[in-house]
């Protein structure tokens, strides 16, 4: 049970997951606008 270097690890984790997030449904968005 180790929670401690868990949430060391969200915050740096989540803008990277947003960023590649963003990278990915941006050409899908664009493909669906069209």
């Amino acid at each position: 049970m180790e929670v401690v270097e868990i949430p060391e690890e969200p915050a740096p984790r989540a803008q990277f997951t947003v960023d590649d997030v963003d990278i990915e449904i941006l050409p899908l968005i664009y493909e669906i606008i069209r």
